[in-house]
């Protein structure tokens, strides 16, 4: 083989490892370009000895997400410190095309994405131990809801459920209207 051949096939599978002095660690894994860029199928996997992450994994093209992919990306909600996940088609390190994503607490989305946000149809969930819980379904344009929803709310005690539709223009919910109530006031009712 010609040294250049020799020096691709060396550049495209590669462990790089990076280690702090205080113990953090980050490891990429797959291929890579000779510019050191991941280029190609890939993992991204940091932290402490015992609380190892994978930050990323999937396709990559100048070591940004490119293709199908996972990513982990830190943040916080009412309930803390969680790790939100985006899964699907990225271009440019963002989802586009079909995916979901999940802070792994109290929310959900799936549908379809462009530039990172919800664009099209779309599905949620939404969970609080303190409040409803909520499943809904519509269209969003550029990460906001737009035009009818269909919303359903669950009780988290209690065990009542309504299902409404509300009605968005650019994200603000302009009207709504109550479909049914579970358990009814008919059922609430004693027998005579």
């Amino acid at each position: 083989l010609s040294i250049r051949r020799q020096r691709q096939m060396c550049i495209r599978d590669r462990l790089s490892t990076e280690t702090r002095e205080d113990g953090f660690q980050w490891h990429r894994y797959g291929d890579f370009n000779d510019q050191a860029e991941m280029h190609g199928f890939g993992v991204v996997i940091w932290g402490y000895t015992n609380a190892m992450i994978v930050k990323s994994m999937g396709e990559f093209k100048h070591s940004k997400l490119n293709g199908f992919a996972a990513k982990q990306v830190s943040g916080t909600t009412e309930a803390g410190a969680v790790w939100y996940v985006r899964i699907g088609e990225h271009v440019e390190g963002e989802l586009n095309g079909a995916g979901a994503w999940t802070n792994g607490v109290t929310s959900l989305s799936v549908g379809y994405w462009e530039e990172g946000k919800l664009n099209g149809k779309g599905y949620g969930d939404y969970a609080n131990v303190a409040e409803n819980s909520e499943s809904y379904a519509g269209t969003y344009l550029a990460g906001k809801r737009q035009g009818s929803f269909t919303v359903r709310r669950r009780a988290q005690l209690g065990g009542g459920t309504g299902e409404f539709t509300e009605i968005y223009d650019n994200g603000k919910l302009i009207d709504d209207c109550l479909l049914y109530t579970s358990p009814s006031p008919r059922d609430q009712r004693g027998s005579r």
